[in-house]
């Protein structure tokens, strides 16, 4: 059905002009002239209707699953003459979005468009509802139409106009008499609190954690600066810029910040970790964070993890089939270590949380440590990392080898004492899952050497070791073809001058980025006898390369160029993490 994209005012005037209701078809007319249902069913549904007099048309086809609401909204716009509209890069001015109440616009899920002759325009996805159209009447000073748009577009739309994070109120409300931290160190405990409980100072904190949520960001960031206090999302694993709020707001943010984190608001010296949990919107979020003072003021990180997002299965970790299979196979086994390696933030947790998910079968007792918790799995046992209680990884698992566990997960192996403890887990009956910073699988090995396990004891303990990093993907809604690649660099990467690869040119549903989401790729290096030789031997870094490889495993750079080849990602993605 056709759905008439609108950019600007002038374009919604062509086509409130042109438009032509078509009031003599009926909807199951529309829907079959435009593919939707057939005439075998348009039949039948309308001997349903005769003998159930009481149910609409549209309805009954919704029921059946022959047509979305959607489409039947749209076929009964246009017999109504009500115009169907795409606004996703409407543009709008300042003047309209006065209109109405902005309350009114987030509640009702409308969006004013313009004014034309003398009507406001308004987009909403229920343009049938009675009650609705009443309520803008009533709070408009003047006589209203409406046009049909997705709910979607609509609050899209209105996370654009409406996102916010406009500081004037906040500023208002506090006079421009907020301590400045440069100046005094030694605010009140009560005086801060104070500040922090101000509802436009409030409203603003929760406006800016809201939209990094709505907008899949994992970091926030307040950046004290000379003037101004830089706000910044990280958007699938790249900084973004979202604006610079007033200086003199970052007190009473900071204060705010730490209320809910439950921190000591009056602390203003030391580093602070705190975490909150919070509800914005459907999602239950975690929040975890860090405030460090710095010469001008003090910067904070709110790491948000998603409480509702939910595990995933190793089959949606973008691992190869030969991958999955070796996966399978290694924390099936009764003993041995699988280690997932990579930098901060390559999706490392996000695998281990798979793997203990995938190990519960056959009620096997699993015990986990971690720093922190972040997702809790039904049938596992995890204990939380108590650093000033002196209850670290090696203390936890010392302790849990005396409580008869099949499967010990330790959230990371940071220093000589926990890789020993962990392979000497390995050594005797249980299956240790854990995570590394290396480059790569085989830089694991190396760095487990250098942690002190000897390699005769390495050679029998590792099963398989998985190296990861997250790509970003290409958002789909502004992905064009990239002409811009260099011979030299094909050349380097042995892909042919013909061969096609993709940019994201940036638009408004990915930010402006080009990119939306990630995907994983990884590389899964499986212990086989005749490896396990090469890390007793200790042999050269070139010889375990050359011998994983020739036994199937495909690196990172070839797994990642894949992606780039299938038109998922860009190659600047995959120059991105290269390790060879």
């Amino acid at each position: 059905m056709k759905v008439n994209i609108i950019n600007n005012l002038a374009d919604l005037s062509v086509l409130l002009t042109n438009l032509k209701a078509l009031s003599e078809l009926k909807i199951g007319e529309l829907l079959m002239d435009h593919g939707v249902i057939d005439e075998m069913q348009l039949r039948q549904v309308l001997r349903e209707q005769k003998l159930l007099s009481k149910r609409r048309f549209g309805q009954i086809v919704i029921d059946k699953a022959w047509a979305k609401k959607e489409q039947v909204d749209i076929a009964l716009a246009l017999k109504l003459g009500i115009p169907v509209v795409k606004i996703n890069t409407y543009a709008l001015s300042e003047q309209i979005l006065t209109t109405l109440p902005h309350d009114l616009v987030k509640k009702c899920r409308v969006m004013p468009l313009g004014e034309i002759n003398g009507r406001l325009i308004v987009a909403t996805d229920c343009p049938f509802d009675s009650t609705l159209i009443d309520t803008l009447r009533f709070n408009s000073k003047i006589p209203v139409d409406v046009v049909l748009a997705s709910a979607q577009e609509i609050n899209l739309l209105s996370q654009r106009y409406l996102s916010g994070l406009h500081e004037g109120d906040a500023l208002a409300d506090l006079n421009c008499n907020l301590t400045n931290t440069d100046n005094e160190g030694d605010t009140a405990e009560s005086e801060a609190e104070s500040e922090a409980e101000k509802n436009p100072v409030v409203q603003l904190l929760n406006n800016i954690i809201a939209q990094g949520v709505d907008r899949d960001a994992s970091d926030i960031n307040f950046r004290p600066g000379l003037e101004a206090v830089g706000l910044y999302y990280r958007l699938d694993g790249k900084m973004v810029h979202v604006k610079d709020l007033s200086k003199q707001l970052l007190s009473a943010l900071v204060s705010r910040i730490k209320v809910i984190a439950k921190m000591d608001v009056a602390e203003r010296r030391l580093p602070q970790d705190g975490h909150a949990i919070l509800r914005v919107g459907e999602k239950s979020v975690d929040l975890r964070v860090s405030v460090v003072p710095t010469l001008r003021g003090e910067s904070v990180v709110i790491r948000i993890l998603d409480k509702t997002a939910g595990l995933l299965s190793i089959d949606n970790l973008g691992i190869d089939v030969q991958g999955i299979s070796i996966l399978n196979e290694s924390i099936q086994r009764h003993q041995g270590m699988v280690l997932v390696t990579g930098p901060t933030g390559a999706g490392k947790s996000t695998t281990l949380y798979s793997l203990i998910n995938q190990a519960k079968a056959g009620h096997r007792h699993i015990l986990t440590i971690e720093d922190p918790v972040e997702y809790e799995i039904e049938g596992v046992e995890q204990v939380q990392v108590m650093t000033k209680r002196g209850f670290g990884f090696a203390a936890a698992l010392r302790q849990f080898l005396r409580h008869d566990p099949d499967v010990i997960m330790v959230g990371e192996i940071r220093d000589d004492e926990t890789a020993q403890i962990a392979n000497k887990a390995a050594l005797t009956g249980h299956v240790v899952l854990s995570t590394l910073h290396t480059r790569d699988a085989i830089s694991t090995v190396q760095r487990l050497y250098d942690m002190g396990i000897e390699a005769y004891l390495l050679s029998s303990t590792l099963n398989c070791i998985v190296a990861q990093r997250l790509v970003r993907k290409l958002c789909p809604d502004c992905k064009s073809i990239d002409n811009d690649i260099p011979n030299e660099l094909r050349v380097r990467l042995g892909i042919n001058c013909e061969t096609q690869f993709y940019r994201g040119k940036g638009c408004y549903h990915c930010h402006s980025t080009g990119y939306k989401g990630r995907v994983g790729v990884a590389e899964v290096l499986a212990v086989s006898p005749e490896f396990a030789d090469l890390i007793a031997r200790r042999a050269s870094r070139g010889e375990m390369i050359a011998l994983a490889e020739s036994q199937g495993m495909k690196r990172l750079s070839a797994a990642a160029l894949s992606l780039a080849l299938a038109g998922v990602t860009s190659i600047e993605d995959v120059l991105s993490i290269r390790v060879d």
